[in-house]
């Protein structure tokens, strides 16, 4: 019993994905179950943490193709969601039995609709359990009011036409959502009920202290435009001169950037090395480094661009929720509602841009007591609703149920065929030497059933011939197919080995003919 983790967006070290397939993949080894993340096929590593992974996909589904603003969507969707039923087709089937649980962790529409269309491919009684994550935007926006609209048609179209792909007949799809806001969202776009699951990141705060040090957290992670990096070269410098007694740090990764994000994060880090209480870490932070910088701040800023942000999740605020941190968010977005649902303090800016921004950490410094109160409260809901533990339990209620129904299915076993029951083409059954046998007629049947998608093989004792010739020359076919024949010499007879395709439960019954080059019957027998 296996648990894969499929992620073709797993291409690197930076960013959520490692951490998050790491965190679920352990505790499933931590349980006694194997676990295996396929990756994309530029990770270079085998294995890591102890985790077996397999380099296989090609694109990840943040990739863009087509740019054409009337067609390309369209064309990208088809594109990408070929290519991946494709390269997950091109997987051995073998890797997949029906006692396994099979994990999409992160998807797009560009890869849902290719991950339904592999999953269905499956016999049901055959197939793994099978559960996606739904953790970006749906393209269907539920207000915090209430309120319901489609933001973006062509996306919400790919999702329902894969949602309704997903609920055909075959082997059941379990969608999930990720965090509240998103579950809302997705149960609205499909019509029916998405849950959500737990998010497999949940770090603990740091032992308290007599008085919790005046740090803001201004960004974490890799440089992105929709992240708001562009405005913290003009932000940064403006908040350490207004706050003096307050030392404002930032993590800014710009290995993997480019054009404006990269010089808007090199420029933040040049800054930093005029301003004492403005402090600036580059590169990839190890995941210790990197939670001491979250443990270590008081209040976390979130410059994200609500236009181009406004329905992304961010495991940054998460695990600032997580951490008991109050947040400055930008208003009407995911952040917001998210930070909402919790519970956790948080000050909402409208316009963005640095003087906004500043303006609401300047209103919230005033109230930061009362914000680190529902935020601590926030954290304890957070953290025991969450986590890698927590995935796990919804993951197991599912796959128990899954593995103790697939446990009652007949599967592929060794037995003998009954001589006495031969179709066409057989003598009458005699004793020779005290064994059973029945000698052939020149064009013998032998009829079986085989209810699996798994090859069949089927082994003959060969109680005399006449020579290598005779069986070289047999024709094996199961309707008009060939069967593959090989045959070894033993004594005075041999032992003749045939192979074919399993047919599946819809078609069990093999009829396997053989035709033979000749026989030879001696006189008056």
């Amino acid at each position: 019993m296996a648990l894969i983790i499929l992620d073709p967006n797993l291409e690197g070290e930076a960013g959520h994905h490692l951490a998050y397939d790491l965190a679920i993949a352990k505790e499933a080894l931590a349980r006694g179950e194997t676990a295996t993340i396929i990756a994309n096929r530029r990770f270079g590593a085998r294995t890591i943490e102890g985790v077996r992974v397999l380099p296989h996909f090609t694109e990840t589904c943040y990739a863009v193709l087509h740019k054409d603003p009337v067609s390309g969507a369209f064309d990208d969707f088809r594109h990408f969601n070929d290519l991946l039923q494709a390269e997950l087709a091109a997987l051995p089937r073998g890797e997949f039995r029906s006692s396994d649980a099979v994990l999409v962790p992160t998807v797009t529409e560009n890869h849902l609709a290719g991950y339904v269309g592999w999953m269905k491919s499956f016999d049901p009684l055959e197939a793994p359990l099978f559960l996606v994550h739904l953790m970006l935007p749906s393209g269907y926006a539920v207000e915090g009011d209430g309120r319901e609209a489609v933001e973006d048609p062509l996306r919400a179209l790919f999702y329902r036409l894969a949602d309704r792909a997903a609920r055909e007949p075959g082997p059941e799809v379990h969608l999930f959502a990720s965090g509240g806001q998103h579950a809302a969202e997705y149960g609205a776009l499909l019509g029916r009920a998405i849950p959500p699951h737990p998010v497999p990141i949940r770090p603990d705060p740091a032992p308290g202290t007599e008085e919790a040090p005046r740090r803001a957290l201004l960004f974490a992670g890799d440089v992105r435009i929709d992240k708001g990096i562009a405005l913290l070269p003009d932000l940064a410098p403006s908040l350490a001169a207004a706050h003096p007694d307050w030392t404002f740090v930032a993590h800014a990764n710009t290995n993997a950037a480019w054009g404006e994000a990269k010089e808007a994060g090199e420029a933040l880090a040049a800054a930093a090395e005029g301003i004492g209480n403005l402090e600036v870490a580059g590169g990839r932070l190890s995941p210790e480094a990197y939670l001491a910088l979250l443990q270590g701040v008081r209040i976390a800023l979130f410059p994200y661009d609500p236009a181009l942000y406004r329905r992304k999740s961010s495991g940054v605020l998460w695990e600032a929720i997580s951490l008991g941190v109050p947040v400055v968010v930008p208003e009407g977005t995911w952040l917001e509602y998210e930070a909402r649902h919790w519970g956790a303090g948080h000050v909402a800016y409208a316009a963005h841009e640095p003087a906004a921004i500043a303006a609401a950490f300047e209103a919230a410094l005033p109230r930061i007591a009362e914000l680190e109160a529902a935020s601590l409260a926030a954290g304890e809901r957070y953290r025991a609703a969450n986590g890698a533990a927590a995935l796990m339990d919804q993951v197991a209620a599912l796959w128990v149920r899954h593995k103790a129904v697939s446990s009652l299915v007949t599967r592929p076993r060794s037995m003998a065929l009954d001589l006495v029951r031969m179709d066409a083409g057989w003598h009458r059954p005699e004793t020779v030497e005290g064994r059973q046998v029945r000698w052939t007629a020149q064009d013998p049947v032998i009829a079986f059933d085989w209810p699996f998608d798994e090859p069949w093989e089927a082994e003959l004792t060969l109680l005399s011939f006449f020579g290598a010739d005779q069986v070289n020359k047999v024709a094996a076919t199961v309707g008009d197919a060939p069967v593959a024949a090989s045959w070894s010499r033993e004594g005075r007879g041999g032992r003749l080995l045939l192979r074919g395709p399993g047919p599946g439960r819809a078609r069990p019954r093999v009829e396997l003919r053989l035709r033979l080059p000749y026989t030879y019957r001696p006189a008056n027998d």
